[in-house]
């Protein structure tokens, strides 16, 4: 209302500068009292307080969290310049680009377009690398694993497919992870719960939705696949996957599988949801702001078939949003899809990826030898490989 009447042209009447007095005083007021909240919130719930406040960890905290091998790259995006940060055990670099953000962000989206009418997305790929880790090559000798801290458009954005200028995959020579701002990291590594030798796992698997072409064929073997690599798997299918049941079974398991289609909506993050069996009174959808009540005990979400439309590009909230709620519910990692991947494509890199895991392997680790084994042997096309991610801790 403020704003409203300070628009206003012309000289403003009695009554008019007496409503800006009152809504300036209440407008003082409300911040006065949002200010003690998210101090309350910092001496209760640092972790909460970060998801609504800014009080970022200091870089010699951040760098202290990393390992000799591993870098954190940050990107910061504004309509003319693109800075990116380039973080290891003592060193910080700087770059700044002139580059236009309407025309980074069509570079983006033309990728996107190309992957997803399966056409070479080679161009698209070499350029974006170009822009976005070129600028670092030197420094990359000695590391094995990259952080990646996106803004904006980039969080639609398969790092792992970016190729250098022979060609080469960033996948193929970097395991890599991403998390919404290097103090989340900080959270996520510090929540990291140690797998026991024969963890438990909850597979939700292939909900029904009251339409056939919304079943994923391969689901099932994906928890197939999950049996014979661990012990002990509950696992439900179709109208057996409900609300009630993630929120009766999910905090009792070390890792939490989902086989299920999501819905995103930019302009309310926290109502974008996983798509579950309707049940008596739920509606079957388990949105962001329901799961930030589950009080999760597991080392690792996976969201298989969960997925964003290639269409459009925004902020990239929907996106980090659903991850980071599951976060904060408990998890310190949570693998996604940026887009449908084919179903025998995904069963055949979660088969792999569990193996890998279960032999000792990071997630990080775990998730591009699985990336790789699709590549070489399903099909190379980035469409089949390149949509998982991993966000969080990367042990």
């Amino acid at each position: 209302r403020l704003a409203v009447l300070l628009q206003q042209q012309g000289n403003p009447s009695k009554t008019v500068q007496d409503e800006k007095v009152y809504w300036k005083k209440q407008l003082s007021e409300r911040r006065k009292d949002y200010e003690e909240l998210i101090v309350q919130m910092q001496a209760e719930n640092p972790e909460l307080a970060s998801l609504v406040s800014v009080d970022p960890w200091d870089v010699g905290k951040i760098q202290k969290l990393l390992p000799d091998s591993t870098a954190l790259i940050e990107y910061f995006i504004t309509p003319q310049m693109l800075y990116c940060w380039f973080i290891q055990p003592g060193e910080v670099v700087l770059k700044q680009m002139e580059i236009d953000e309407t025309k980074l962000l069509d570079w983006i989206k033309q990728y996107r377009q190309a992957i997803q009418a399966n056409l070479s997305a080679d161009r698209e790929a070499q350029e974006l690398y170009r822009w976005l880790i070129a600028p670092f090559e030197n420094k990359l000798v000695f590391v094995r694993h990259l952080v990646i801290v996106p803004h904006s458009g980039l969080h639609y954005l398969p790092f792992a497919a970016l190729q250098n200028s022979a060609g080469r995959y960033l996948v193929e020579d970097f395991s890599i992870s991403l998390v919404p701002s290097a103090t989340v990291l900080g959270y996520c590594m510090g929540k990291r719960k140690i797998l026991p030798p024969s963890p438990s796992v909850l597979a939700m698997s292939n909900p029904d939705l009251g339409d056939p072409r919304y079943d994923l064929i391969f689901a099932e073997k994906e928890v197939q696949s999950l049996k014979r690599t661990y012990d002990h798997v509950d696992a439900y299918f179709g109208s057996e996957v409900t609300e009630s049941k993630v929120r009766q079974t999910a905090g009792s398991h070390d890792i939490l599988h989902f086989a299920c289609h999501a819905t995103y909506e930019p302009e309310a993050p926290l109502f974008s949801a996983l798509l579950l069996s309707p049940s008596g009174n739920e509606d079957g959808r388990l949105e962001a702001q329901e799961i930030f009540n589950l009080d999760l005990n597991c080392d690792l979400v996976t969201l298989s078939a969960c997925e964003t439309g290639l269409g459009k590009v925004t902020k990239g909230d929907e996106i980090i949003g659903l991850a980071r709620v599951f976060i904060f519910a408990g998890t310190p990692s949570i693998i996604t899809s940026l887009w449908k991947v084919d179903d025998l494509a995904t069963a055949v890199l979660m088969k792999r990826f569990y193996r890998y895991l279960a032999q000792g392997l990071s997630k990080a680790e775990a998730l591009r030898r699985a990336q790789i084994h699709v590549k070489n042997v399903i099909q190379g096309h980035p469409a089949a490989w390149a949509a998982f991610t991993l966000t969080g801790d990367f042990r």
